[in-house]
């Protein structure tokens, strides 16, 4: 199916609010910004959005799309639970550097997490429930990998999903902060 022309601008609108909120934040993305950026009038892409926060929600939902594509579609396909979290800690550090183009600013939703989790309203709820997501779909991968005996079951499936959200908050601070190279080892 071929985008329409009012998709592949809004598309577009998305990819460079993207690019910019991973870097100054979203809390710091404005009309005027990003309508330079993605070489636009303030009008047209206000047009779009009717409002920053609407921006900040679609900006999100665009970038948790990229990642459902490129971490937990892949892993869903995946069978067995033992090779999937194989899977996720090969390829979810990264993720953002996989996009087309590269994320620069590192992962969005740990970044807006931080931003937004004292700002009451429609984004933190967006990241809210996006983040209990993916703890969830790490809490079934675990249930199944103690069912079929490929986990030892020491941790509850609370607890794996905590500690693996964890580590990869601890990698995206070493990476992005301390700039360490080896942060994925």
């Amino acid at each position: 199916m071929t985008e329409t022309k009012g998709q592949a601008t809004k598309h577009h609108i998305l990819r460079e609010g993207l690019m910019l909120a991973s870097v100054k934040g979203l809390v710091n993305i404005s009309i005027g910004g990003l309508a330079a950026k993605a070489d636009m009038s303030r009008s047209g892409l206000f047009a779009h959005f009717l409002s920053k926060e609407q921006l900040q929600l679609e900006i999100l939902e665009y970038a948790n799309g990229l990642f459902n594509q490129l971490v937990t579609e892949p892993c869903n396909q995946i069978e067995s639970p033992k090779a999937k979290l194989q899977f996720l800690i090969n390829e979810m550090p990264g993720w953002h550097e996989k996009t087309d183009p590269q994320i620069p600013g590192g992962c969005i939703f740990l970044t807006a997490t931080l931003e937004f989790d004292d700002r009451p309203g429609r984004v933190k709820d967006f990241l809210l429930n996006q983040q209990k997501e993916f703890l969830n779909f790490l809490t079934t991968i675990h249930k199944e990998g103690v069912e079929k005996g490929q986990f030892l079951g020491s941790l509850t499936d609370d607890d794996f999903a905590f500690v693996f959200y964890s580590f990869y908050m601890g990698y995206n601070q070493y990476k992005k902060f301390f700039g360490a190279d080896n942060a994925h080892e």
